[in-house]
């Protein structure tokens, strides 16, 4: 029922200008649990929670795991004197975890993730001499990516965990460009709609180093690779003529329409690694470091180009007491974190100048949530919430401050289990 309400709020209208960069504007894929620390993850160690970031922690699972949660967010937009403010309520993700052999250190995962969202409306109004129409075109496109994954780990030698995600990545962008004279009925206006389908399949690999240093304290070492992908693209497309009569449009006839594959665009290998000093159950901080190589992505429109994106992640989380503790606020996990991060997008610094120069955006959070646990039960509510700037509000950058927030459930129980008394 969540994930079908969550489905339904996503259906709301999202615009930002620079989702036409990539794949649009990625999501952060982590959950809940996490997003009270910036997304810190890559070394979680626990027998009721997992993370997709990282498919090795698969492996430390004793309890059925289901994980799902809403993302809130709220933003704005700034570029010289004209803003826009935007607010969007939509699915953060949904997730079940499981162990195969708990003795043996082996366990599984499957979900669906939101991988990037694409919103996007551009005027361009001119005037024709001699006859001075005005011409007008609207270019609306939005859509979006999303990630269905499924992986298995097992550790090893009780401190080393493998694992691995089997995914498939799937997206649909609608591209409306209509071409009109306005207040001008003696001319055919036309509408082309382009509605593209993406397809691809890949793998996560990940692994997780885990030891006791001293006095209870551990170290932990994660790191993740993802291969690069073919993104496999087809496109319909379809032309209609209207007549614009001022205060209406009356559709004509459709000239044409076609479908036909597109040259496949590449995925970019993806690396990330990090470290974590923590006492279980009582505390852990660390910092994590991630690679994509956007650079080698083929834009549609080749005066775009996308560099390497970078960010650097400090998480912390502190629980006061312990899980029976009677006082309930010292059994609750506190979350912490910092983000520092370099986009794939390489914005127009300023138009006005030739050769234009190009400004790389750089985003910068902090985080902080809490885990609320159900009483006589492992299961608990996830909050977080990261507030953040990307980019500078100069020339003819845009600049975004925002406010996401998320709100996760995780149910914790014995599934799979052979009843021995019935």
């Amino acid at each position: 029922m969540l994930v079908a309400i969550a489905f339904a709020v996503e259906a709301q209208n999202f615009k930002h200008p620079y989702s036409h960069y990539g794949i649009g504007i990625l999501e952060d894929n982590y959950f809940a649990e996490n997003a009270g620390m910036a997304g810190f993850s890559l070394t979680q160690k626990s027998n009721k929670s997992f993370s997709p970031s990282n498919p090795a922690s698969y492996s430390h699972l004793i309890l059925t795991t289901f994980d799902v949660a809403m993302k809130g967010r709220i933003y704005d937009l700034a570029q010289g004197d004209v803003g826009y403010k935007g607010n969007l309520i939509s699915f953060g993700y949904f997730a079940l975890g499981f162990p195969i052999n708990y003795k043996q250190g082996w366990g599984a995962s499957f979900g669906l993730l939101p991988v990037s969202r694409i919103g996007y409306n551009t005027v361009i109004d001119e005037l024709i001499m001699p006859d001075s129409l005005q011409k007008s075109e609207v270019f609306d496109k939005s859509g979006g990516f999303n990630k269905a994954y499924i992986g298995s780990s097992i550790t090893l030698f009780k401190k080393l965990s493998l694992g691995a995600n089997f995914y498939y990545l799937f997206g649909n962008t609608q591209l409306y460009h209509s071409l009109f004279f306005v207040e001008n009925s003696d001319y055919f206006g036309i509408t082309t709609e382009h509605n593209t389908f993406y397809g691809a399949a890949g793998f996560d690999f990940g692994a997780q180093f885990h030891t006791n240093l001293f006095n209870e304290v551990k170290l932990g070492l994660g790191v993740t690779y993802s291969l690069p992908v073919s993104l496999k693209v087809v496109q319909e497309n379809s032309f209609v003529t209207f007549l614009n009569n001022i205060s209406s449009v009356t559709y004509k006839d459709t000239l044409f329409q076609t479908s036909n594959d597109l040259a496949n665009k590449e995925i970019p290998q993806k690396f990330a690694a990090g470290f974590s000093l923590y006492k279980e159950n009582k505390w852990q901080a660390g910092l994590e470091y991630q690679y994509e190589e956007w650079s080698k992505f083929l834009h549609n429109d080749a005066t775009i180009t996308l560099s390497n994106y970078q960010q650097f992640t400090l998480g912390a989380e502190y629980i006061p007491g312990k899980s029976d503790d009677p006082l309930y606020y010292k059994r609750i996990s506190y979350r912490f974190g910092i983000k520092y991060a370099f986009s794939y997008m390489n914005v127009p610094q300023n138009l006005d100048i030739s050769p234009v120069s190009y400004y790389n955006p750089v985003k910068s959070g902090i985080a902080f949530g809490a885990e609320f646990p159900v009483s006589r039960s492992s299961s608990a509510i996830n909050t977080g919430i990261e507030i953040g700037k990307i980019g500078i509000l100069e020339d003819d950058i845009i600049r975004e401050l925002y406010v996401n927030m998320y709100l996760g459930f995780r149910l914790n129980d014995r599934w799979f289990n052979k009843r021995k008394i019935d």
